[in-house]
């Protein structure tokens, strides 16, 4: 399936779906063991349109990894809003996916045991999946492991 952009879409005569992600104002705080509240992420307004391929970077910290959460609805922002298109994030998403820093793989499985976990978790069924797995997997280099 051809993905919808701006132009073939004015070619067919319908309207582009929006998907650009959108963080407004956005802050989280953290409170600390002994109860101190930790300012995280202040006032971040940040567009990112449908094709853009964008990195943050910064020192250890400073908050990424705190934006990726949210984006994928893994926290909520403590002020301000998040998007996609004209959907506010309001929980846990499912068409978003982090790869973390740190290996968070279960070192008994294999590379598509490991791949398949969120369907399993979601209780979507494995074999539903398998196929789409393998492609992702295979695109990456890790067929074979």
């Amino acid at each position: 399936m051809e993905a919808v952009t701006e132009r073939s879409a004015i070619r067919a005569g319908i309207a582009a779906r929006d998907n650009s992600v959108v963080f407004d104002r956005v802050s989280k705080v953290f409170t600390t063991r002994e109860g101190k509240d930790v300012l995280a992420v202040d006032n971040a307004s940040l567009r990112i349109d449908d094709g853009q391929f964008v990195s943050i970077v910064g020192p250890s910290g400073c908050g990424k990894t705190t934006l990726l959460r949210m984006l994928a609805g893994l926290l909520a922002p403590a002020y301000g809003s998040l998007r996609i298109g004209d959907q506010p994030i309001t929980g846990t998403r499912t068409d978003i996916g982090i790869v973390f820093q740190q290996s968070l793989l279960l070192p008994w499985l294999n590379i598509l045991s490991n791949v398949l976990i969120p369907v399993e978790v979601q209780g979507r069924g494995r074999e539903a999946y398998v196929h789409r797995a393998k492609e992702l997997i295979a695109m990456v280099g890790l067929e074979g492991y």
